[in-house]
């Protein structure tokens, strides 16, 4: 009894009493941030060692934009935000409907020591998008030199670490504002990397990548 009131005092704490946010001395970088909500399954972040867990019933767009604040200012350690979306649909004669299959994708967020790192999985393509922080190691360093740099619970390649918060909420925008084109977004060249860290793709590797990188069952 006493472990649970322990955890729920955290969780308001988080949050502010009777769900308001928790305002924070100096700006707010996140409050401009838009959040596509439809998708949202739940959030999972730590703090001090302990794993929390909201559901999409739990949430709003302000509760969500406070605890990407709270991991740019360095008191999470890790935040997934999970959702789900409809894949393409298949004619099902039997049914004589069209039935569609669902297919999961999450945000990431790693932080530790001022460094962030943002990655986007996606279980449509089964591929693992990371956000470029370091333009120099990514265009002018060969893969094989490439230093790994742990951050957060994840080990990285140098150019996905964000020396900056501003840095890493321009990454974070790009996926959270609208859930469903994120993929259309990211794929390409630009600001984000699918190259999986030099590891080939498909379905194996990219579970295995969401349990090393996402912290994702």
């Amino acid at each position: 009894m006493k472990r649970f009131e322990k955890l729920w005092k955290k969780i308001l704490s988080l949050f502010g009493q009777k769900g308001e946010k928790r305002e924070k001395t100096g700006s707010r970088l996140t409050k401009e941030l838009r959040i596509d909500m439809g998708p949202l399954q739940r959030i999972r972040f730590q703090e001090a060692g302990e794993e929390f867990c909201r559901t999409r019933e739990e949430l709003n767009e302000d509760e969500i934009r406070n605890v990407v604040q709270r991991l740019l200012d360095g008191e999470l350690r890790w935040l997934a935000i999970e959702f789900q979306l409809q894949g393409e649909g298949t004619y099902v004669k039997r049914l004589k409907k069209t039935v569609y299959q669902p297919y999961e994708t999450a945000l990431v967020l790693h932080q530790s020591g001022g460094r962030f790192a943002c990655l986007y999985f996606s279980g449509h393509t089964y591929r693992v998008y990371l956000s470029i922080g370091n333009e120099h190691p990514y265009y002018h360093v060969d893969s094989k030199e490439l230093q790994k740099i742990p951050v957060g619970d994840a080990v990285l390649v140098e150019y996905g670490i964000h020396a900056h918060p501003e840095s890493v909420l321009e990454a974070v925008s790009d996926v959270l504002r609208d859930i469903a084109g994120a993929e259309d977004r990211l794929y390409g060249p630009g600001r984000w990397s699918a190259n999986n860290n030099g590891v080939g793709g498909g379905p194996n590797t990219y579970q295995k990548l969401r349990r090393e990188w996402g912290l994702l069952e």
